[in-house]
């Protein structure tokens, strides 16, 4: 039996090596001619990739060679050990590392399909929104892979990302990874990091490690703590920002501006940015919690931020936004569309039933009154009768209890939809009221208050701020009827006390001045500070236009801001324009908030050199030309819609332009922030623009539309 088996295994072993076997021996034992490279496919700031032809497998893949340079050496043989310990399928596999020629190399897979950046930007291919999220999620799956064998990526960006035409999600260039196990990868200082190469000739360069924009805080400066799992999450974030806007999060013009937005966080929400679709309010918190400066208001981990990505995929609330009780509701019956159309369904027909049912009962209860009588009318003469009648009284006894059941379940019912109005009007006001007081959105606010008393009519919060609002608007009427209501624990002497100041014994407002009302506010603002009395006063001066004329309210306002500008020069002038707006002046002044001025027709607004910030108080103004440069505002994005033709930001921190490139501008002042200078030749209207001097170069002004005429002005002067 032993001979047999000895020459079997002989004779499988010659039949096994043909000629091409020999061949493919005989390649194996000269193991330096084994890869025959081919064209260069990438490089970068650590190594170069050549295509390769692998003779012993006769397979293309790809072959990594290091830069020359010995610390990149480091970093390559870093790149290999770290690859190495990651094997899962959204990661870039490693095939082989080896010396050839006193050269170190390493193999892999050779990629196909384009990378995420080109898949969104330039290829022909258009993604759902469910397209991009499973390949976020692929993504995620890979990076909490890497983080279970403490390794972080720490470059997490679009062009890191392949994807081939077979939907397979690869996380690619682990070349600035580091091990969080091996403590010379993480004592790294950050004056000896590089910066990733598609960065050149900048500020930063060989100083941070990462690509501006993708990069977390602590990647930039050390005072944001070390680099942990939380920078990954932040890298996440911003690469589901591109996903959902295709546009990066950070827009500056260069790294020092890149680096700058991202350490103070200054980003435009990805809800406000799309243009192409619309962005859930739920992936907009996603994106806002995982791009957070701090890492502990971060997720905690890339797992919990595919875990929200995946509840909503399923229709659940995400923990980001913070999901109240309607919300949850809306989610629900969203996700059990069918079950909550047969449960509504059901309660129709059990309402009918029950109504069928009374009016049976009713019917049935007269039967059995003449019934009866009949029965004992002939109680004397039959037997039978008396049996007949008797046995109709108990069907109808038991279609009565029938009914009242019926009744009983309605009852219990309509004591679940009430309980749901309470819960809806202290929703309201917790999440809607509170913020839009906060805001000074007066109108918004009264009508939420309103909204929460018809739900709760009884709602004690409610009718305490609907006095509030009411006195704001100068309804004092309004404001005594809800104070009769409130039975709550808030002082209202004061309220009451001031609301009878105008009206008479009959209830009726009395006719007041304005010195009367300046009055009031100044009293209510200088008579120690109460958030509730600064909250009405600040509502009264906002709707002051609609009370007075507005030359009246010219006088009001300069009372109103002169004692608030404390000494200082003050000068507000108005003037009256042919077309009944006004043109307004208030340079210099330091007498914020503004609130005087809202509602005022204004087509002409000086508000140079002074605290002006709150934009909203310029919505539904015919806002012509505006100057706001030297003041705090550092965004556009709340008077999007106004068409404004002279603009003048020079000296504010604005760095979105989105907003300018709608307008219809015929004459632009612009600071050093705008990043998209060749994007003005959009605004056809254009014909005069002053630019910083010294800060835009000739070759981006040479672009410009010739028409358009150029000025300069000393930059920081």
């Amino acid at each position: 039996m032993i001979d047999f088996d000895e020459s079997f295994k002989k004779m499988a072993f010659e039949q096994a090596f043909t000629d091409k076997s020999d061949e493919l021996l005989e390649k194996i034992s000269d193991a330096k001619h084994r890869y025959k490279d081919g064209e260069e496919i990438g490089s970068g700031g650590m190594k170069k990739i050549v295509s390769s032809f692998d003779s012993f497998t006769d397979r293309e893949l790809a072959r990594a060679y290091p830069l020359s340079d010995e610390t990149k050496v480091d970093n390559f043989i870093s790149e290999v050990r770290i690859s190495a310990k990651l094997e899962h399928p959204n990661i870039i596999p490693l095939y082989d590392i080896g010396v050839e020629e006193g050269q170190i190399f390493f193999t892999m897979k050779k990629l196909s399909g384009h990378n995420l950046y080109e898949l969104i930007k330039k290829s022909n291919r258009t993604l759902s929104l469910n397209d991009k999220l499973e390949i976020f999620l692929k993504v995620c799956d890979a990076l909490s892979f890497a983080h279970s064998k403490n390794i972080l990526h720490l470059d997490i960006k679009p062009s890191n990302i392949q994807v081939d035409d077979f939907g397979q999600v690869l996380v690619c260039d682990w070349g600035l990874a580091r091990d969080l196990s091996d403590n010379d990868t993480i004592s790294e200082d950050l004056s000896t990091q590089e910066m990733s190469p598609k960065v050149l000739n900048l500020s930063y360069n060989n100083k941070i490690k990462g690509t501006p924009g993708y990069m977390a805080p602590e990647q930039i400066s050390r005072r944001f703590g070390s680099r942990s799992q939380g920078t990954d999450v932040f890298s996440l974030g911003a690469l589901l920002y591109f996903l959902l806007t295709e546009k990066e999060p950070f827009s500056g013009s260069n790294v020092d501006i890149l680096l700058k937005q991202t350490i103070n966080g200054d980003f435009i929400a990805p809800i406000k940015r799309a243009t192409k679709s619309h962005i859930s309010s739920a992936l907009n918190a996603v994106v806002m919690k995982a791009m957070r400066n701090k890492r502990s208001e971060r997720y905690a981990s890339v797992k919990k931020l595919s875990d929200d990505i995946r509840s909503y995929l399923q229709g659940f609330a995400t923990s980001a936004e913070e999901a109240g009780f309607l919300k949850e509701v809306k989610l629900l019956i969203i996700r059990n569309k069918v079950p909550f159309v047969l449960s509504i369904s059901a309660l129709i027909i059990t309402m009918l039933l029950t109504t069928f049912f009374i009016h049976k009962l009713q019917d049935e209860k007269q039967i059995a009154q003449a019934a009866q009588a009949h029965a004992e009318a002939m109680a004397l003469k039959s037997l039978e009768s008396e049996n007949v009648a008797l046995s109709a009284q108990r069907e109808t006894e038991a279609s009565r209890l029938k009914a009242l059941e019926l009744i009983e379940d309605l009852q219990t019912e309509k004591q679940f939809s009430s309980e749901l109005k309470i819960k809806a009007a202290d929703e309201l006001m917790t999440k809607a009221f509170i913020n839009f007081r906060k805001n000074k959105n007066y109108l918004n606010a009264t009508a939420t208050v309103r909204m929460v008393l018809q739900l709760n009519p009884s709602h004690q919060e409610a009718l305490y701020h609907a006095a509030l609002m009411e006195m704001g608007a100068f309804q004092m009427h309004n404001t005594l009827a809800y104070l009769k209501q409130y039975k709550g624990s808030n002082d209202v002497k004061w309220i009451r006390d001031n609301c009878l100041k105008f009206v008479d014994a009959s209830g009726r407002l009395k006719k007041y001045t304005w010195k009367e009302t300046l009055a009031l506010t100044q009293e209510l603002l200088y008579s120690g500070y109460d958030p509730d009395k600064t909250y009405v006063a600040w509502h009264i001066n906002s709707s002051i236009a609609q009370k007075f004329s507005i030359e009246t309210s010219i006088k009001y306002a300069r009372e109103s801001m002169s004692k608030r500008n404390q000494g200082q020069s003050f000068k507000l002038d108005a003037a009256k324009l042919e077309d009944d707006t006004y043109k307004v002046s208030l340079a210099g002044s330091s007498c914020a908030p503004y609130e005087e001025i809202r509602h005022w027709p204004i087509s002409d607004l000086n508000m140079s050199w002074t605290n002006f910030r709150n934009l909203s108080i310029l919505w539904g103004s015919p806002l012509k030309k505006l100057n706001i440069s030297f003041t705090p505002v550092n965004h556009l994005n709340e008077i999007w819609d106004l068409n404004i033709e002279e603009l003048n930001i020079r000296g504010t921190k604005i760095g979105n332009y989105e907003a300018v490139y709608k307008y219809p501008l015929r004459k632009l002042i612009i600071n050093e922030f705008c990043s998209s200078l060749h994007r003005l030749n959009d605004i056809k209207t254009l014909k005069e623009l002053s630019l910083p001097r010294g800060v835009y170069s000739q070759d981006k002004i040479s672009k410009l539309n010739k028409n358009i005429k150029i000025t300069y002005y000393n930059h920081g002067s």
